[in-house]
């Protein structure tokens, strides 16, 4: 804001117009203050940046900017959600016209993966025509952000792609999807320099692997799902298999679904048993000796359980 105390519209335009988007852009992602206003300020910011930049004179600045509003009515609050969506929309497209495959690959990508998002919120019009329009928009923005190339974004498309097959209950659909982002995983992970950021990595991606199992659930291929559950090492997947009562034929399945079983309840057992040791123990006068030589409480058990666990879902 003191920025805009020299940079006026009449002496310093540009620097005027890029102030009021980058102000929009601070707006939207402001955490105090009140969110409706915040973003209705960011609107007017971004709406007051393009009486400069102009399609003809600033093509990308301009094209930014409607992205940037698009953004914006896809997250307002105040208005009508419908007529917020709808202008959301227009806004990229609009923007699309600039960025183009050809000339703009990374900003098109990004604004088709925007679009998709909001052509699968989209309530008014035919269902099914909103819901083809948004699966082509991911998969125009995947063409560009593929594994290979773009993991991270290529994980943040297709994991929505995946999603909204996921609510339409296409699982197959949804399966190829999540297994598009779990290459890209894959390959953020090998680019990872630390042990410490190939964790972040998977654990961004967890909820990947959950839906991927849960889809195969529902498929009824058990076999398929236990198999993304060995591939992740994740804890809460196993539990998810064992949650939904689906106990599948053969040896293994069986065994590892019986071991989960006994080791949970152990577990929650031994938990509420040093609960109350502990609470039982602040409850009563302690001793002269009791204080001088404290008796440590025995995690052992429940050391052990862990790891028995540990080791089951390590395999």
């Amino acid at each position: 804001l003191r920025a805009l105390e020299v940079y006026t519209k009449p002496d310093f335009p540009i620097d005027w117009a890029t102030t009021q988007n980058n102000l929009g852009n601070a707006f939207i992602e402001r955490i105090i203050g009140d969110k409706a206003e915040n973003i209705e300020m960011a609107i007017a910011c971004f709406l007051r940046a393009l009486e400069v930049y102009t399609k003809p004179d600033f093509p990308i600045d301009w094209a930014t900017t409607q992205n940037n509003l698009g953004n914006a009515y896809q997250q307002r609050i105040k208005g009508d959600k419908f007529e917020n969506l709808e202008r959301a929309i227009a806004y990229f497209q609009i923007a699309l016209e600039v960025y183009t495959k050809e000339n703009f690959p990374l900003q098109s990508a990004e604004t088709q993966n925007n679009l998709a998002i909001a052509y699968g919120n989209k309530i008014t019009g035919d269902k099914a025509e909103n819901l083809e329009t948004a699966i082509t928009a991911f998969q125009n923005s995947l063409q560009i952000f593929t594994p290979e190339n773009l993991p991270i974004e290529c994980l943040t498309v297709s994991h929505n792609l995946g999603d909204l097959y996921f609510q339409e209950a296409n699982w197959q659909c949804a399966i190829a999807a999540y297994n598009i982002a779990i290459k890209a995983v894959e390959t953020s992970c090998s680019w990872a320099t630390t042990e410490i950021r190939r964790q972040e990595i998977i654990s961004q991606a967890i909820t990947v692997y959950y839906s991927i199992v849960e889809s195969y659930i529902n498929l009824g291929q058990i076999d398929k799902a236990i198999e993304y559950v060995e591939l992740s090492k994740n804890r809460t997947l196993v539990e998810l298999i064992a949650n939904r009562d689906l106990y599948p034929k053969g040896d293994i399945s069986t065994t590892i679904i019986q071991k989960l079983d006994r080791l949970r309840r152990e577990i929650t057992i031994e938990e509420k048993r040093l609960t109350i040791e502990q609470n039982n123990h602040k409850l009563r006068v302690i001793t002269e000796r009791e204080r001088l030589q404290p008796q440590l409480t025995d995690y052992s058990k429940l050391n052990e359980l862990q790891k028995e666990l540990d080791e089951l879902i390590s395999g």
